[in-house]
Parts: structure tokens; sequence; C-alpha cells
């Protein structure tokens, strides 16, 4: 049985930080020591960081502290944002326990379809519905969608789920492993028999439109939709103001892009859930056209959404109280930057509803969450448990109950 605690701390120095989450953490936990740790640090920390990782290490008594820098974090009922932060969740291991270890890969950089080859070459035996893979990885440096279909062909059937870590001041993405600090990294945790586990998404965002097939498309850019040009249709849901929305920060118009290849092909793709959620990020008014940032093909199925940020909490909230396991041990919850919620009057706010409502929800629970640049999981509707997408303006809450 997984045995976890979770500790946090503002403290300004970064040793000081690292060792009191630490001891918070293992206390909880009821550990001397812990097998391993995934660790979480605002990116207000900047170049600091290593020396808090270091000193955590220390304290945990283990190298395989995995984590990221974040711009926001939540832990022990506590959100913080925008100022220094460290938590981290201590996992126990030995006789009756998870097996633990931390990974660190460099070059990666254009290298990114190696990942799952080189995670599987660590771990050793071949992974089971049972195990988990949590991953950080450089969201500037590294190209996401290759290094996941990787991941998911290389460790299937385990849950793989993670968060594209945020930059630091001055400087780009963090993330660490097995005692080390770097950027153009991945690092990742990998708990051999973490148990049975339960993954909820909510989506920031609600439909405006049905479902829409792409009639042309070109790279990025969708030159039809049903037959019409694209824009003509996104400017009629959108209004024309929708032109001059693209690659903002407060941006309101979104696509669902369906999943190719989930079970029942396209259609229905909203109802099942099986679709990510991407902005749109150009306009092409001679063209017609509009942009998302990975490539469309002919056939493939879209429709438009409005972000709302409270709707992936309220979403979440329905999916525990409709399927939630009855006695979970720990969760983690991760948040992408442009869709999470912020607390009510605080900087970036944006709603009422702050990730600390989890911890309300989940009372008692040891649970860790972060907001990143965007986060990994497991999509609804697509063939496999195992399979892992790259997800933006939602929410991924993972419960383990072993």
């Amino acid at each position: 049985m997984t045995r976890a605690g979770i500790g946090i701390s503002t403290a300004l120095d970064p040793e000081a930080a690292g060792r009191r989450a630490s001891e918070e953490a293992l206390e909880e936990a009821g550990l001397e020591r812990a097998a391993g740790a995934l660790l979480l640090a605002t990116a207000a920390h900047g170049a600091a960081l290593e020396r808090a990782v270091a000193v955590a290490a220390e304290s945990l008594g283990t190298d395989a502290v995995v984590g990221g820098a974040v711009e926001g974090l939540l832990a022990g009922g506590r959100f913080v944002e925008g100022n220094p932060g460290i938590a981290l969740l201590a996992l126990g291991g030995g006789a009756g326990g998870p097996s633990v270890e931390g990974l660190l890969l460099r070059d990666l950089v254009g290298a990114e379809e190696q990942a799952g080859e080189e995670i599987l070459s660590h771990v050793g035996a071949a992974p089971t519905a049972g195990d988990l893979l949590v991953l950080f990885a450089d969201s500037h440096a590294l190209l996401a969608q290759p290094l996941l279909a990787s991941v998911e062909a290389a460790l299937a059937p385990a849950l793989v789920v993670g968060l594209g870590a945020s930059p630091i001041p001055g400087a780009g993405p963090l993330v660490w492993g097995q005692g080390e600090v770097a950027g153009a990294a991945l690092a990742a945790l990998f708990v051999r028999g973490a148990g049975p586990a339960w993954a909820g998404i909510g989506h920031a965002c609600r439909p405006v439109s049905g479902e829409l097939r792409v009639t042309r498309a070109r790279g990025n850019w969708v030159l039809g939709l049903k037959g019409r040009p694209a824009l003509d249709v996104y400017l009629e849901i959108a209004g024309e103001s929708g032109a001059n929305e693209c690659a903002a920060d407060g941006q309101d118009m979104l696509a669902a892009l369906a999943i190719e290849g989930g079970p029942g092909g396209n259609r229905g793709f909203l109802e099942r859930g099986a679709f990510v959620v991407r902005d749109i990020v150009g306009i092409d008014p001679e063209r017609r056209a509009f942009s998302v940032p990975e490539p469309m093909a002919s056939g493939r199925a879209l429709a438009f959404m409005r972000s709302e940020s409270e709707r992936a909490g309220a979403d979440l909230d329905a999916m525990l109280a409709a399927s939630a396991p009855d006695d979970p041990l720990l969760g983690l919850h991760f948040a992408c930057r442009n869709g999470a919620p912020r607390p009510s009057g605080g900087p970036g706010a944006r709603s009422s509803r702050s990730p600390a409502w989890l911890a309300q929800r989940l009372a008692g629970l040891p649970l860790l969450g972060g907001a990143g640049a965007y986060q990994i999981g497991p999509v609804a509707g697509r063939a496999g448990s195992s399979s892992c997408q790259l997800m933006t303006r939602s929410e991924l809450l993972v419960l383990l109950s072993g």
C-alpha cells in the first residue's frame, strides 16, 4: 500500500523552504525517509531552485525527487501563485509498497521520439496497468507531440500524466530529477505498483457550435469547414471581433479538436469527451482561413468553444460525485496556466473558483497540484486506457487507490 504525505513552504529562503516542505511531508506520511517524491516549485524562486531541490533530496533521503517549475501550486489546502513556494508529495516504498525511480533525460532536443525507449530502458520490466509515470517537460525546448507519442508506444499500459514546466525569470523552464536541475530536459517519476487510478478531465470552456468537419487544410491552417471557407464559419460564431482575439492573452474563442483514432471515429467526439482544446492562433483574411497550433487534415472534426474558466472545476466536481473511488490514497491535480482559475481578487483573477476547492472537496487526502504550460494525460474516448495527450485550457485530476 502506498504511504504518502504532503509538505508546503512559502519561506523566501529556498533551502529553508525545501527542508521545511520535506519534513512536513515525511511527518504526514509517517516515514523516516522517502522512496521518491514529486516536488513542484513556483518559478518565482528563479535560479535558486537548484539549492531547494538539493536540500529536499537530502532531507527526504532519496535522489528520486522529480518535478518542475510551475506558475502556481496547490498543497495542504493552500494555493500559491506569484510568490516563492515549494510543495512536495513524498512516497513510501519497501515491503508492501510501490517501487519508485526518478529519471532526468537530457539531449532530447531534436530526438524527442527516443524518449519512450530511454525511459523503458531505465525502468526495466514491461510496465503494467497498475504503474504510474509522471512527466515534467521543458515546455519551450522539447516538442511535446512526438515525445508523448514515443512514451505512449513504449510505456503502455501504464498511466502517463504530467505537466509542461514554466519558465523562470530570465531563463527557460527548469525540471529536476536524480539530484540535478536542468533546462531542455525531461524529468520522470516511475512508480511501479502504484495501484488502481482514476483520472478526470475538466475543460475550461464550453461548446458554442456543433461538430464541424474539416474539408480543406494545409499544415496548421484550416481552409474549409463543411465545404465553406473556414474563416466565414468561424466569424459567424465568434463575431467580427473574433478576428482580433487570436494570440491574445484573454482569447475567448477556442477550438476542440477530435482525437483521431478514437472508438467511433470523429462522430460524437464532444459528447464522449474525445477531444483536446487548442487556441486559435492565426487569421488569414485573404485565404479565409484560421490556424491552430498543430497539423490539420481533411476529414478531421472540430468544434468552436468559448473560454469559461469555472467550467473545468465544475466538470471535475461532477465527475468526482459520479465515479471517484471511495477511499483514494493520494491525488495529483495539473492545470493549464491559460485555463486555470485564479483566487478571487488575486493577481490575474478570472473567476471566483480557486483550485483550492479541490482541497476542500478531498479533505484529508494528500493532494499535490500545479499549473504549467500544458498538461499530459489520458483523454476520454481514446482507445486504450494508457493513451496520453497534450492538453491545454483544461484541468486533470488523478486519484490513486493502491
